[in-house]
C-alpha cells in the first residue's frame, strides 16, 4: 500500500507498506502461498501539533472527572452517615 509520512512540510517520506503471513507446516506437507491484494488506497500520515484549545479542553475534562468522582464518594459517605445517625436516633441499633 503506498504511504506518505509528512512530519513537517520539509520532511515528506513516501514508501510502501506491506504485511506478511507465515503458515505452519502440518503433517509433513509443504505449501508455499503468495497472496497479493492490489487496491486503490493511499495512506497519508501527517504529524500535526495540537492547538492550545485542545489542551485546555483536556485539562478541563480531567478536572471535571475528578470532581465527579469526589462528589460521588462524598454523597455515599454523607448518605451512610446520615442514615446511621437517623437509625441510631430512632433506636434501630439497640
Amino acid at each position: 500500500m503506498p504511504s506518505k509520512f509528512e512530519y513537517n512540510p520539509n520532511e515528506v517520506y513516501e514508501m510502501f507498506q506491506y504485511t506478511t503471513n507465515s503458515y505452519k507446516i502440518a503433517m509433513g506437507s509443504m505449501r508455499v502461498t503468495f497472496e497479493f491484494d492490489v487496491e486503490n488506497f493511499f495512506m497519508h500520515y501527517k504529524l500535526i501539533s495540537p492547538n492550545y484549545s485542545h489542551i485546555f479542553i483536556q485539562i478541563l475534562s480531567i478536572i471535571g472527572g475528578f470532581y465527579t468522582v469526589i462528589m460521588i464518594i462524598k454523597s455515599f459517605l454523607e448518605e451512610g452517615v446520615i442514615n446511621m445517625a437517623f437509625k441510631r436516633r430512632i433506636g434501630k441499633f439497640d
